[in-house]
């Protein structure tokens, strides 16, 4: 076992499958500091509500005519799959690095590209110039998710503009989704940016989960609650759906950051595969550049959400 502190490497950690994965949650702050040196049109810097280490729970339909790779007929695919990132089989467990609130700082979303691929990269809607930005994360072998803002349990807590809201009517609801998707295009699905309200919100949900499986896109749950129904309703949908398992950053030290790299290594080792979700701060690229480098030597293989979706619906 090695550990990576800073620009060191340290213990590496397992992983594990299965179509749901138990939850254990534990209690945490609403609010996260923003992206280093975040700039944009919008508010630069926004807090996070932040959830739970817990482990988290994945379902999705079985993807239709699945194939020795993960590379069905395109043509005939919903975006979700006609998006993902293809990769080759692999019994390996399997890791899926999620790097939300990217588009704000350029100069550190540009530094993910250079990082290995793939990674899931879920950029905020609001951001800036997001096609170019999101098609140079694609030339670069990133997968895409956009980073949709939902309302946070504490109204001290900004989620940004056009941000969903539980107590808006389906059609405002609606219609504030699909100018978060009309910003750029080529993603598989979306991620809430806060949103413990929201997601926690039942009849909300049910309308946003319904508009996603009429588009073709996949909902991943960033769990920043204990209380999001995302999973009941995505099952109810049909949708495809993943959730956090483990969060990197909420302590920006570099020792907290590698040992949260281990235990999604832990956790990966035990299920099969295992999903994390950091940011684009100096700190988070700086290990985890340094880590990613390991995954071979540590028996692991890096895939896109979409890919850990589609493992453990067993396609």
């Amino acid at each position: 076992m090695r550990t990576l502190v800073g620009g060191l490497l340290v213990a590496g950690l397992g992983l594990g499958a299965g179509v749901v994965i138990g939850l254990s949650m534990e209690s945490r702050v609403d609010g996260v500091a923003p992206a280093d040196g975040a700039t944009a049109s919008a508010p630069a810097a926004l807090p996070k509500e932040e959830a739970d280490q817990g482990e988290a729970r994945t379902a999705a339909p079985r993807p239709p005519e699945p194939a020795a790779r993960d590379e069905p007929d395109r043509a005939a695919s919903p975006p979700w799959l006609r998006h993902a990132v293809a990769v080759a089989h692999d019994d390996r467990p399997a890791v899926a690095i999620v790097i939300d609130d990217a588009g704000l700082n350029r100069a550190q979303t540009a530094r993910l590209n250079a990082l290995p691929a793939p990674l899931t990269v879920s950029f905020l809607s609001y951001a800036d110039d997001l096609h170019r930005q999101t098609e140079l994360a694609r030339t670069a072998g990133h997968e895409i998710f956009l980073h949709v803002p939902m309302a946070p349990l504490s109204d001290r807590h900004d989620p940004g503009p056009r941000a969903l809201h539980p107590e808006s009517p389906a059609p405002e609801i609606r219609e504030s989704l699909a100018w978060a998707l009309a910003r750029t295009s080529g993603y598989v699905g979306i991620n809430n940016h806060m949103g413990s309200r929201f997601t926690g919100d039942e009849g909300a949900m049910e309308v946003l989960l319904g508009e996603l499986k009429g588009r073709g896109l996949a909902f991943l749950d960033s769990r920043t609650t204990a209380a999001s129904v995302g999973e009941a309703v995505a099952m109810r949908h049909g949708l495809p759906f993943a959730a956090r398992d483990v969060f990197l950053d909420h302590d920006l030290d570099a020792v907290a950051i590698a040992k949260q790299l281990d235990r999604l290594e832990k956790i990966a080792r035990s299920r099969g595969s295992a999903i994390a979700i950091g940011h684009p701060r100096r700190a988070t690229l700086d290990v985890l550049g340094e880590w990613l480098a390991t995954l071979d030597e540590r028996g692991l293989v890096l895939v896109p959400v979409s890919a850990i979706i589609k493992r453990r619906a067993g396609g």
